[in-house]
């Protein structure tokens, strides 16, 4: 399955994941992906099911509830979908990709529901991600244009997005940021 998600042929993995959950109807990697495959051709509502089946299957499985989460922002249900993004953080104890998920939802929802303690938390959660990696170029991008677009700490806006260009200077979204702040 994954090798034909990454030649793009998404109904032909499913198509393996379905089979393959006949056999095994409780592995909850194999909803996952089934979930991603759905969620690459933008059927959220559909992948959805998968998450939640994959999260009934085991429910410490913390990819389950960061694709979960990962899909429900894309449908721009925000407070679901931080729910589900901080449990996937809990879980797979700040692994970078999750705590980028959650501080980038926190980041949305903060604009759409123009909730301030959202961009708050958005803040706390990459000034956490650059703790555990502060050569992050794109979590360092993100805070700088969080800043930037913000209209405030614009000074450590610069510093931050200074830092994303020197350690991927061709990235021209790092170079925009920039030029915003």
């Amino acid at each position: 399955g994954i090798a034909l998600e990454q030649q793009d042929a998404w109904e032909d993995a499913i198509g393996v994941y379905r089979r393959a959950l006949e056999v095994m109807p409780d592995h909850a990697a194999l909803r996952v992906r089934w979930g991603i495959s759905l969620g690459q051709q933008g059927h959220w509502e559909t992948a959805l099911v998968q998450y939640e089946e994959a999260v009934a299957a085991d429910s410490l499985y913390g990819e389950a509830f960061l694709h979960w989460g990962i899909a429900l922002e894309r449908l721009e249900r925000w407070e679901a979908a931080i729910s589900r993004l901080e449990r996937a953080v809990e879980l797979e104890g700040e692994k970078a990709h999750a705590l980028f998920y959650l501080g980038s939802c926190y980041e949305q929802a903060s604009r759409y529901l123009e909730h301030e303690g959202y961009f708050i938390r958005a803040v706390e959660a990459f000034e956490r991600l650059l703790e555990i990696d502060p050569n992050d170029s794109y979590a360092l991008n993100y805070l700088g244009y969080m800043y930037a677009d913000k209209g405030t700490q614009l000074e450590e806006a610069v510093e931050l997005l200074s830092r994303a260009i020197s350690l991927d200077p061709e990235n021209s979204a790092f170079l925009d940021s920039l030029g915003w702040a």
